[in-house]
């Protein structure tokens, strides 16, 4: 793939656009899968690290829970206690009723023998130590899960600047790229997180949670207003993620903080939002359809083959949609600044090496010469 044809025909049109991402994809189809299975895999081993201190942290609670899980299975001798006894209770007593009322109202009843009781006690999921750790537990899973998911959105963006840098992206160099832009990238993605928020406040807050509200208290049900509140959050996020396509890559690319992304982006795309927002749902429709038959193939095949199959198609859309945002990113800036290849070699510091060819006329009548034809190749 000729990376000076993306400078050159740059894509103006929904359908331009769709034919650079399949051009970028089919070029470099192997470095962004590679990339979208090493971040499954970090995913993974995330998951796996997450889960064991979790074990560690809240191991009364977790043992209590199997246990509790354990004796819900049938078992011969009939000494086995099944969900009714955590719920309804032996004899007309509850031992989850009878837990929670210990709690609040320091009343405890003789219904049960005191070493059946204390035999499998129900763990205290009101009490500040278990909230505390639980509190803590969820925001280590966020941030964890966060900072894995901006190192490879700044991977992904590192490998496609090198594309059009004209370089050979490398798998290992774009996640060390990543990985270094890894602070910025999640403070957008925390700033992004308040700002998805304040959309669902504004828009489902003042439409769709008064409705049910009112009808929680005895009024009718509104569905014209649930309506209305529904799809002014989906108008106003789709909108959010126009607007912002290009934080990411100004970060990466640019180097600009987690706040000036932001701005950058919003002084790149303000004047493209429904260009940006018709190639996005193009693109969603396309990958939707096209998984559309492959699903129903798959559901006829053995379950072994239907989970292999899914995940490659999992794992190829994973690789196909990062490439949408830079190249939309990529085609607002050189229409807006008319920004060069050596230009984006320069900023993510490439080390492809460029000449300018020209050629040199020499006019006749004056004899001056003029130069024409200037084309920017690298060296090889």
């Amino acid at each position: 793939m000729d990376s000076t044809l993306l400078f050159q025909e740059v894509p103006t049109t929904v359908g331009g656009v769709l034919r650079t991402v399949w051009q970028i994809f089919a070029a470099h189809g192997k470095t962004f899968v590679m990339l979208a299975l090493a971040q499954v895999g970090a995913f993974i081993v995330a998951g796996l690290i997450l889960l064991f201190v979790t074990f560690l942290a809240a191991a009364a609670f977790v043992t209590a829970i199997f246990s509790i899980i354990s004796n819900l299975q049938g078992a011969e001798g009939g000494y086995t206690r099944h969900l009714l006894d955590y719920s309804t209770g032996v004899s007309g007593s509850s031992r989850l009723l009878n837990r929670m009322t210990d709690y609040y109202g320091n009343y405890y009843s003789n219904n049960y023998d005191n070493n059946y009781y204390n035999t499998d006690d129900l763990p205290d999921f009101y009490s500040t130590g278990f909230i505390v750790t639980f509190i803590v537990l969820y925001i280590l899973f966020v941030v964890v899960l966060s900072i894995v998911s901006s190192i490879f959105k700044g991977a992904f963006t590192h490998a496609l600047a090198e594309i059009y840098a004209g370089a050979v992206p490398s798998v290992k160099k774009s996640i060390t790229h990543g990985m270094g832009k890894m602070c910025s990238l999640f403070s957008y993605c925390i700033l992004f997180s308040l700002m998805f928020i304040a959309v669902a406040l504004v828009t489902l807050g003042t439409t769709v949670v008064p409705a049910i509200a009112k009808y929680v208290q005895g009024e009718a049900l509104n569905p014209g207003l649930i309506f209305i509140g529904i799809l002014l959050f989906f108008v106003a996020v789709a909108l959010l993620v126009a607007v912002t396509v290009a934080a990411v890559p100004s970060i990466v690319v640019e180097g600009k903080s987690a706040t000036q992304s932001i701005k950058r982006s919003w002084s790149l795309c303000k004047d493209y939002v429904c260009f940006i927002l018709c190639c996005c749902f193009s693109l969603n429709i396309i990958l939707f359809l096209a998984t559309i038959p492959i699903n129903i193939i798959l559901n006829a095949l053995p379950d072994s083959i239907t989970f292999i199959g899914q995940s490659i198609v999992n794992i190829l859309k994973a690789s196909i949609a990062p490439i949408l945002g830079f190249v939309l990113y990529m085609s607002v800036r050189i229409r807006a600044e008319d920004v060069t290849q050596e230009q984006i070699a320069n900023e993510i510091d490439s080390n492809v090496p460029l000449v300018h060819a020209v050629e040199l006329k020499v006019e006749s009548r004056d004899g001056k010469a003029v130069y024409e034809n200037l084309t920017t190749s690298e060296v090889v």
